[in-house]
């Protein structure tokens, strides 16, 4: 009996986190019906992050990597109905990608950097007339309280 419900336990924990990493955030596409998620390690969020495109039944994992990730500030802009550009800051680096899903490939992300800043200052009702640069230090450093006040589910544990 005790077997059976380890493995009960197992089943849950494990389809409820994908696998030992949790869905923390989700940005869905306007029109294209795609997705992105940012997952992290179950149960100790700090120790990892991923990121996950899902469009049209395929997942594409645009980033994995076991570190040290405290999500400070996140922001997803669908720029067209084929790219996303997606920007973490996970507390002194930056996670910046930039992709097209129609021909599944990385596009530089200082193409799109423009429109993940306007994408910011319009989220967060920041004045038009900040640069780019002076809107993702915002992001890196005020933003922080914002972004946790509009997605708390991002929060550490």
């Amino acid at each position: 009996m005790r077997q059976l419900f380890l493995g009960l336990v197992l089943l849950v924990c494990g389809s409820l986190t994908d696998c030992g990493w949790e869905r923390r955030l989700a940005f869905q596409a306007p029109s294209s019906g795609a997705s992105i998620e940012i997952f992290q390690p179950f149960p100790l969020n700090a120790s990892g992050l991923r990121i996950v495109l899902k469009r049209q039944g395929d997942t594409t994992v645009l980033f994995e990597k076991r570190v040290d990730a405290y999500i400070q500030f996140a922001d997803v802009v669908w720029p067209t109905r084929d790219a996303v550009a997606v920007f973490v800051w996970i507390g002194g680096n930056p996670i910046e990608i930039a992709y097209d899903f129609a021909d599944k490939k990385f596009l530089q992300y200082a193409t799109l950097r423009s429109a993940v800043a306007r994408h910011i200052r319009e989220t967060y009702s920041l004045p038009n007339v900040l640069t780019d640069d002076a809107t993702i230090a915002w992001a890196c450093n005020e933003g922080r309280e914002a972004f946790l006040t509009r997605n708390p589910g991002a929060a550490p544990r």
